[in-house]
């Protein structure tokens, strides 16, 4: 459900992991506050962990 409404204003990322040239992009689905309301349309809330580690 949630790939026909956020894709088109998201350009085209809806959750998960991209690759965008030499670039890593992380899209989540969220806790589910949304302008100030909280919903979710059909997709459990998520909040994702990120370890970020220096190039060596």
């Amino acid at each position: 459900m949630d790939r026909w409404l956020v894709a088109p204003v998201n350009n085209g990322f809806v959750r998960g992991e991209y690759e965008i040239g030499n670039m890593k992009l992380l899209v989540s689905s969220g806790a589910g506050l949304w302008a100030g309301f909280a919903i979710r349309l059909g997709v459990a809330p998520r909040i994702e962990l990120l370890t970020l580690v220096a190039r060596q």
